[in-house]
């Protein structure tokens, strides 16, 4: 079961290639996403908040890398969960950025695409899941802060919550080496 959900990505059900789901960028907005390149040092961190003791299992993240097919290219998965804003007095509590936590990755039947060009398929979306074992948390805010590798050299990207005629969504932050 779900316990959390940061927010939608896709905005176009049904509206892409073969029927696929598309997320696609509305006027005045330019940036497909934000880099999670692990070797590269970017991260990307968002709260959560937990309103009773959960035992998370796992999180699933969304990203991307240019020019992949629907076979996931995703090749590994990092992430630690932090008891405050990141950068700002939080403490990492479990995880790191070393360790590869992903056990599984597909795609996710769609594709990030411009508000101009809503047939295109080089961006296609993957669900990557990464284990928590041992990950137990009380009521509180929490931040969730990850990476992702692949094997193309564009990217990994993370998506943003898309929402048509939002230009500002979610409060998350990423991390670019300072």
């Amino acid at each position: 079961d779900a316990l959390f959900t940061s927010g939608p990505f896709i905005n176009g059900p049904g509206q892409g290639a073969g029927g696929a789901d598309i997320s696609y960028l509305h006027s005045g907005l330019t940036g497909y996403g934000a880099n999670v390149n692990q070797a590269a040092g970017y991260r990307l961190a968002d709260d959560f908040v937990v309103t009773d003791s959960w035992n998370v299992e796992s999180f699933t993240f969304y990203g991307y890398q240019t020019g992949s097919t629907t076979t996931s290219t995703m090749t590994a998965a990092y992430l630690q969960i932090w008891d405050g804003v990141p950068g700002e007095g939080g403490q990492v509590i479990y995880g790191d950025m070393v360790t590869n936590v992903m056990t599984s990755t597909q795609w996710t039947n769609s594709y990030r695409v411009s508000g101009t060009d809503l047939m295109n398929t080089q961006r296609p979306i993957m669900a990557v899941t990464a284990s928590t074992p041992g990950l137990s948390l009380t009521a509180g805010t929490y931040w969730v802060d990850f990476a992702l590798s692949g094997s193309l050299t564009s990217g990994p990207w993370g998506l943003p919550i898309t929402s048509t005629g939002e230009t500002t969504t979610g409060n998350a932050k990423q991390y670019t080496g300072t």
